[in-house]
């Protein structure tokens, strides 16, 4: 659909032959290519649900006295950071352009051949604006949450109404996420 009105029934067609091409013996390594780029998009989401789980004290401590491995697990956590933004339009070269996943990634470099300081820039503010978008509305909504509950609901009631809310908006924003 590059500038031309497509149907539902078109893009689904389309996004369903792109999916198809994911599995064709050359394009297999789009895969997990997929699985590392894909957290990296939802970044935002990712601290807020992160910020949210407890870890168990017997995995902590498993962490902390093989702190090696620790080190091992980041080391590939950036190693994944720095292809992902390596290869961040390959994406749109395999399904837009119909690219193979090898060749995609070769374009995605050269597009950015001297460009990756200003392509982390904007990934970078891109999270912070969402981010904070998010945050934004989280905060509002939470707001009217608290004024709503006192205002209609007497006395202590309407802090546990608030607190119930609260709950239940959180588990939707995480199953949504």
């Amino acid at each position: 659909g590059q500038g031309r009105r497509m149907a539902a029934r078109q893009i689904f067609t389309a996004g369903f032959r792109c999916a198809v091409r994911l599995f064709r013996p050359r394009n297999l390594w789009m895969l997990p290519f997929l699985l590392a780029v894909v957290p990296l998009t939802i970044f935002p989401l990712i601290l807020v649900y992160a910020a949210t789980v407890q870890v168990p004290e017997v995995v902590t401590r498993y962490i902390q006295e093989r702190w090696w491995l620790l080190l091992l697990v980041l080391a590939a956590l950036l190693l994944l950071f720095f292809l992902s933004l390596r290869w961040v339009f390959s994406l749109c070269f395999f399904s837009i352009e119909g690219e193979s996943f090898s060749q995609a990634r070769r374009s995605s470099a050269e597009l950015q051949k001297g460009r990756m300081p200003r392509v982390c820039g904007m990934l970078l503010l891109w999270q912070g604006a969402l981010l904070a978008g998010g945050l934004l509305c989280y905060v509002a909504f939470l707001g009217a949450a608290l004024l709503l509950s006192k205002a209609f609901v007497p006395g202590t009631m309407g802090m546990f109404f608030f607190i119930d809310l609260f709950h239940w908006c959180n588990l939707g924003l995480l199953l949504l996420g």
